[in-house]
């Protein structure tokens, strides 16, 4: 994944998405797009640290997310 220059391929966009819809499912958020919203940026920014895998992006920000409640 190429963050730092902004440059998404659709294999980047494909893993982001599939890993918000994984954790606000798993969080019980699908419906609240405030909180969707928060997770993607968490997922955002665990990505720019070269994070490429969706399970691992998922984990992250259940947990993150677990803890700002």
């Amino acid at each position: 994944m190429k963050y730092s220059d902004g440059n998404w391929d659709n294999d980047d966009i494909n893993t982001l998405q599939t890993a918000l819809d994984s954790a606000c499912e798993e969080l019980g958020v699908s419906r609240d797009h405030k909180k969707c919203e928060a997770v993607a940026l968490l997922i955002l920014g665990y990505a720019k640290t070269g994070q490429t895998d969706v399970d691992k992006l998922r984990a992250y920000a259940v947990a993150r997310f677990e803890c700002s409640l």
